[in-house]
């Protein structure tokens, strides 16, 4: 394993001036970066194999020397382009679309998928045996009496079994005011994270407007190079390479790390603040008459 011990000695397509358009990104810009440089770790066996502790296992090298070998021209392209805009775009369309947004309405074919995913989750052994049954009280004249009572009173919520916490459904009732409607829904909110086992209770606002001073798309970026190459660049070097405003391998360890990782395990809380960003900037619609 190659060991890097100067920014200097760092490979010759690395450049911190590539990257500096970043201080200008929203939050779908940096979607769609941190989704390229995701899906780039997609099949690492760190991935793959999270529950196996023995890194040197035939398993862990077989699906190692796999993903290096998938994983090259495609990581060469984001280092030659490390803010290119695969989608040109096209990506800020698509967010803006009220189906991405966190808060949207639910339509019939929502409740079609669910009762389709409650029958599997049942068999799969996901849910609760009976949870399907809750759909038969949208038709009090298929079901029993007793079986009615039972399940009308349930609150429905969505839920993909896959690990995401479960998405409630409410009512908002427009004949208040928006004060009593914002009240209601901090009220609502506050109870329901209380009950909300994930841990997401406590998060705050998005660190995007952050991330470009942290060096987050440079570290990436170096990370899975090393990753690909089996080099090893210290975190003093890499604290040092990835931002201009060099503050330590303690704070790198702190800031950057901790946020790579749990942007590469997961971006969705990313995809809904941009898509409510690109919602609130969009210009209002005139009015027909």
């Amino acid at each position: 394993m190659a060991k890097i011990n100067r920014a200097e000695d760092l490979p010759d397509w690395f450049n911190l001036a590539n990257y500096s358009a970043c201080d200008k990104f929203g939050a779908a810009q940096w979607l769609e970066q941190l989704q390229r440089r995701s899906n780039l770790l997609e099949g690492h066996p760190d991935h793959m194999l999270r529950d196996n502790d023995d890194s040197d296992n035939f398993w862990f090298d077989f699906w190692l020397a796999i993903w290096r070998d998938k994983v090259t021209e495609v990581a060469e392209e984001v280092r030659r382009a490390p803010i290119f805009s695969p989608s040109k775009g096209e990506i800020i369309e698509w967010m803006a679309d009220a189906s991405n947004r966190p808060i949207k309405p639910v339509c019939p074919l929502d409740f079609v998928l669910q009762s389709d995913r409650d029958l599997d989750a049942e068999r799969c052994g996901k849910a609760a045996i009976g949870i399907s049954k809750r759909w038969e009280a949208t038709n009090a004249s298929s079901v029993t009496c007793h079986a009615f009572l039972k399940q009308a009173r349930a609150p429905l919520s969505l839920n993909y079994y896959a690990g995401a916490p479960e998405i409630p459904i409410i009512q908002v009732d427009l004949g208040v005011s928006d004060a009593a409607l914002k009240a209601a829904f901090a009220s609502w909110l506050k109870e329901a994270r209380s009950n909300q086992e994930t841990g997401t209770a406590n998060r705050g606002k998005s660190l995007y407007d952050r991330w470009a001073r942290y060096g987050l798309l440079p570290y990436l970026d170096l990370k899975i190079w090393a990753m690909e190459t089996e080099s090893h660049v210290p975190d003093r070097v890499m604290s040092a390479a990835i931002s201009k405003y060099d503050s330590g391998e303690a704070n790198l360890r702190k800031t950057v790390v901790p946020i790579a990782h749990s942007l590469m395990e997961d971006l969705k809380e990313l995809a809904a603040l941009a898509s409510a960003e690109i919602a609130s900037s969009a210009p209002e619609k005139p009015e027909a008459f």
